[in-house]
């Protein structure tokens, strides 16, 4: 474990303004780094960059404006220098219905912000990152992206492909320095969960609502961010980790991990 400590690094939190974007913005700058709280609402990241103060920038706009996130990371490097850490958080709950009736232009927007939306965050730090042989980039991702249901399809469809884009991007940059991983937050109460549950009551004739060991408080997901971008779990870029799992464990056990190439990481169980 490395735990360095993040006094002097620069993140930049997509989705920043709610939810566990906030947290994770909040908690980053707790931890000593200086971070740009990057979304669509300018009230929202104006709000969390009030409450963290100096050490943070209120940047607004959305990940799929490709001219809008390199705006975002050269006012985020003229305040505060090269970016460290980028937080792919930004996404949003798709629209409900089956593949049959579903809306296909609804449906894609889905695809923009959650795969489309990453894919541009990381082209807009990546230069900077691959110059100085160094930066981690961390994924917000969904066990919907391995176990899909009826309804979501959008959603799960996005997520499995966030996966795959963690894993090409980890396999890609091996040998350059740059971390991927992607993580799972379990469900945490928010605007978009607070609507996929509702889609579930409709589609699901068993759906009893979610079982309290799978909800878990946004520090807890911001935690995790802190700690990998510590350094502390560098040698597992590429992989999936669950915020149910103590990180701990999973590093004691990183040497079979890399040895069978094992991508999902789950100690405890599903959720």
């Amino acid at each position: 474990m490395h735990n360095q400590s993040l006094t002097g690094q620069v993140a930049l939190v997509t989705g920043g303004g709610r939810g566990i974007g906030a947290s994770v913005a909040t908690h980053l700058a707790g931890a000593g780094a200086r971070v740009a709280v990057f979304g669509r609402s300018a009230a929202h990241v104006e709000a969390v960059a009030a409450r963290i103060g100096d050490d943070a920038l209120a940047v607004t706009g959305d990940v799929t404006d490709r001219a809008a996130l390199q705006a975002a990371v050269a006012r985020t490097e003229a305040a505060f220098g090269p970016i460290d850490l980028l937080v792919n958080n930004a996404g949003i709950s798709g629209t409900a219905g089956d593949l049959a009736h579903v809306d296909a232009a609804a449906w894609w927007r889905t695809q923009e912000v959650n795969v489309l939306g990453v894919l541009l965050a990381c082209q807009a730090v990546l230069p900077g990152m691959l110059v100085r042989g160094a930066g981690r980039i961390v994924h917000m991702g969904s066990m919907a992206g391995n176990t899909p249901g009826p309804g979501i399809s959008d959603y799960s469809v996005s997520k499995t492909a966030l996966l795959r884009l963690n894993e090409a991007l980890a396999s890609e940059n091996a040998d350059t320095g740059i971390v991927s991983i992607a993580v799972s937050p379990g469900w945490v109460w928010t605007d978009m969960t607070d609507h996929l549950d509702r889609v579930f009551r409709d589609t699901r004739d068993n759906w009893t609502g979610i079982d309290d060991a799978a909800i878990f408080p946004p520090e807890t997901v911001a935690r995790l961010i802190v700690r990998i971008a510590q350094g502390d779990a560098d040698r597992l870029s590429g992989r999936f980790l669950h915020v149910s799992d103590d990180l701990d464990d999973i590093l004691a056990d990183q040497e079979r991990i890399l040895a069978e190439d094992l991508l999902l990481l789950r100690l405890r169980g599903r959720s």
